[in-house]
């Protein structure tokens, strides 16, 4: 059922009524999670596996459900412990999750699976460090420069991803990521790795004038740390996300401007250079 998207909706089917016209889905929170000492909503026992134990479907409406179980920890005084969550989705978002990604690649190490951006592809990562773009019928295409990305975007335009500022930044940061690059993006100043041991007074020199030229107004919690999480504003029918990120031993503050076609805008400035970096 997982050779392509048409031959699992057919597994699945759809919904043949409204959620609160089904006694059993309309009893079933859409997202619902405990531990082992809490049992899922009344309804949960009705529901049947449907080919794969965590994928579970309502015989009444045919709204399918995931099942997922987390077991972890080996207390002497009591024993392994575990979770489990319950959350209904569509059968297309089944399909593009890390759950169903997985299993339409048995033979490949998915190491991750990013938000779903894109109608037709979903953003994969093999490995370490390659990323690719899986299409509904499992084809995977390379994204190993930022042209890829580009035909990408063009071929299968994303979701209104200019449309809120959370989501422009989630897409900005997945992007960014992804991209051919040895820069390392930054959410604190302090998460620069500078030198061991007691700076120079000419290193220490450079280091504060560094957190100055940021602009940043330190934080109070942790105390003098230095804000660098991905922050957006609107500009008109874009979105301006920015970044910041080390290159090398320099301090670099990125742009990226998030277009409503889902094209990205970069400019980058060099705040420092020659920063006391290991």
């Amino acid at each position: 059922m997982f050779e392509s998207l048409d031959a699992f909706r057919a597994h699945c089917g759809e919904p043949t009524m409204p959620l609160e016209q089904c006694p059993i889905c309309s009893a079933i929170p859409e997202r619902s999670y405990g531990d082992r000492s809490e049992a899922p909503a009344a309804g949960f026992e009705q529901l049947r596996n449907i080919g794969e134990d965590e994928l579970r479907q309502c015989p009444t409406c045919r709204r399918v459900y995931l099942y997922v179980e987390t077991h972890y920890g080996n207390d002497i005084y009591t024993g392994n412990d575990s979770r489990w969550q319950l959350e209904r989705h569509a059968v297309d978002v089944v399909w593009g999750l890390e759950w169903g990604v997985t299993r339409r690649l048995p033979a490949r190490d998915v190491t991750r699976v990013s938000e779903a951006f894109f109608p037709n592809h979903a953003l994969v990562r093999l490995g370490t460090n390659a990323w690719f773009a899986l299409d509904t019928s499992n084809r995977l295409v390379t994204l190993d420069t930022s042209g890829a990305i580009d035909k990408l975007i063009d071929a299968d335009p994303p979701h209104d991803v200019s449309g809120d500022l959370e989501t422009a930044k989630r897409y900005a940061v997945q992007l960014a990521a992804i991209a051919p690059s040895n820069d390392e993006r930054l959410d604190y100043f302090e998460y620069l790795r500078f030198v061991e041991g007691e700076w120079t007074p000419e290193q220490r020199q450079t280091i504060e004038a560094a957190r100055a030229a940021t602009g940043l107004v330190p934080m109070t919690n942790p105390v003098g740390w230095l804000d660098m999480r991905p922050s957006a504003e609107r500009s008109g029918t874009d979105v301006r996300v920015r970044l910041w990120v080390r290159r090398g031993k320099s301090l670099v503050r990125r742009d990226v401007t998030v277009r409503p076609d889902g094209h990205l805008v970069r400019d980058d400035v060099v705040i420092a250079s020659d920063l006391p970096l290991r």
